[in-house]
């Protein structure tokens, strides 16, 4: 059918057409399949060259089309294997850099090829010596408006892949029909009636061919100069124009298939580029959440560390508290046995609350928050340990004053840290001691906006070599210590937006402080 629409405008009688598809169908074919398919080009080639000339009453013999189909087919064969040469050469025509290279490749091959051909026909037909520069012109422009309106079409129909979205495919399908039905009629006032100036009004053709491109990319100019091509060319041919009138239309078209194709490649590569944009960013954040659960995985190790060191505090409460009411029920008179079991109660509490939120560590579970007072989190914390500070006769003493702004923190994690922090104390003093006094006292800040703590003890002091490193894991003074306590807490206190440091030490004892924010820091 295209050839039967491209058979207009003919030139001294031979098959010389203002629009040659087969050459664009040719470099294609030999593009995405290779030399093996040339054979059969040249074949094709003569036979479509001798039905040419059979159409148009040629008076040529019958080498010319023979020739010319060689010299066609050869020419475009070496075409096609110097596109393949280049290992960068995609033929699914992603990126400009390859289509340039094929209408660069088209451009120089198109001459050499209408020169063979020209030359056949001239050879052994009637053509006079002064026809062959117009002959040559007209047919290399027939054949290089083919090779870019057809060969990149037949490379995309070749190696496009299939589109998985069906509303996307649908969606494109209304746009291309739409645009079709623009197309066609345009074509038809500039072509199809007789009072238009098809010279003036070309440039209209610009519009739909460049909207599809802009939306759809190269696949969309490539559909547009097709359609604009072949209704183009059964107007002409209905209408019966000229020849020289249909080759400087032709020529026009170059320089729409030139820029539609430029611009779709370029859509194309900028739509690519962004897709391969999100698929990045989908791997890195794939990654980085792999990474975080491997961390995670990796922390299990020493979280179970600090699970044991965390646990052993309330355990041991448990054990004190059920150890002074075992001592209350077997003594007359003493009623203490009751509050003993409550306070191993809340232990057993505090303990299961260390286990729920390492749980939702590892699950990732937002910390769970809530507004409560400096005053509670210390008594409550002192609370729980009254009954080992009373076996080691150490006093526990608190300065928290009740007009202090609330906190907004995790209260089982900010217990958990005053915990730690006042059962270190308590272990800093001596056991032969009968005066041992672990103070803790909170104020405001100077700025206004923390709440900061300290607590003290009358213990020995920490030694020099393990000051520098008391925040580091498994960093230790006690024979039989993990030396996680304070890494973890330290970890639990930034996490809140706070801060926590050695205040002081000496053989005097040592202060530790803790600054937390009376806002929350998101």
């Amino acid at each position: 059918m295209l050839g039967r629409i491209s058979d207009v405008g003919g030139f001294a009688g031979l098959p010389i057409k203002p629009w040659k598809p087969s050459a664009g169908f040719v470099l294609g074919i030999l593009i995405a399949f290779g030399p093996r398919l040339l054979p059969w080009v040249i074949v094709g080639s003569a036979l479509s060259f001798a039905v040419g000339a059979f159409a148009t009453g040629a008076a040529i013999d019958w080498p010319a089309p023979i020739l010319a189909g060689i010299g066609g087919g050869v020419g475009y064969a070496v075409a096609a294997w110097y596109v393949r040469l280049d290992p960068a050469f995609d033929p699914r025509l992603p990126r400009s850099s390859a289509m340039l290279r094929l209408i660069a490749t088209g451009a120089v091959a198109t001459p050499l090829v209408a020169i063979a051909e020209v030359s056949a026909f001239s050879a052994f037909g009637p053509v006079d010596t002064a026809e062959i520069p117009v002959a040559f012109l007209r047919h290399c422009v027939g054949n290089m408006i083919g090779v870019m309106v057809f060969a990149p079409l037949v490379l995309r129909l070749v190696n496009k892949a299939h589109e998985p979205d069906s509303v996307r495919r649908t969606r494109t399908a209304v746009e291309i029909a739409v645009i079709a039905a623009v197309i066609l009629a345009l074509t038809w006032v500039i072509f199809g009636v007789e009072s238009t100036d098809e010279f003036k009004l070309f440039d209209l053709l610009f519009l739909p061919v460049m909207a599809l491109a802009a939306r759809l990319g190269v696949d969309g100019a490539i559909a547009g100069l097709t359609m604009v091509q072949v209704s183009m060319m059964g107007w002409l041919r209905l209408r019966d124009y000229p020849a020289p009138a249909i080759v400087e239309l032709q020529t026009l078209m170059l320089i729409l298939s030139a820029a539609g194709l430029v611009v779709g490649i370029v859509v194309s590569e900028r739509t690519a580029a962004h897709e391969a944009l999100r698929r990045n960013e989908a791997r890195l954040r794939d990654q980085e959440l792999q990474l975080a659960r491997n961390a995670r995985l990796n922390t299990v190790g020493q979280m179970a560390s600090v699970l044991a060191h965390e646990l052993n505090q309330p355990l041991t409460g448990v054990r004190a508290y059920l150890r002074a009411a075992a001592r209350s029920l077997t003594t007359p008179g003493n009623s203490g046995a009751a509050r003993d079991l409550e306070l191993a109660t809340r232990q057993v509490d505090l303990a299961a609350a260390i286990i729920r939120r390492l749980r939702e560590f590892l699950r990732r579970d937002k910390p769970h928050r809530e507004t409560t007072s400096a005053a509670s989190l210390v008594s409550e914390s002192v609370e729980l340990l009254q009954a080992d500070a009373k076996r080691r006769h150490i006093k526990l003493l608190t300065d928290v004053p009740a007009d202090l702004p609330s906190l907004y923190v995790d209260g089982i994690q900010i217990k958990q840290v005053l915990v730690n922090l006042l059962r270190n104390a308590m272990e800093a003093i001596p056991d032969a001691s009968s005066h041992g006094i672990v103070s803790t006292a909170a104020r405001l800040a100077p700025d206004g906006m923390a709440v900061e703590f300290c607590i003290r003890d009358s213990g020995t002091g920490i030694p020099e070599e393990v000051r520098g490193r008391l925040f580091t894991a498994f960093a230790t003074t006690k024979p039989k210590g993990l030396g996680l306590g304070l890494a973890t807490s330290l970890t639990i206190v930034e996490s809140h937006g706070g801060r926590l440091w050695l205040g002081s030490t000496s053989i005097e004892g040592t202060e530790f402080r803790l600054l937390l924010p009376t806002t929350a820091i998101l």
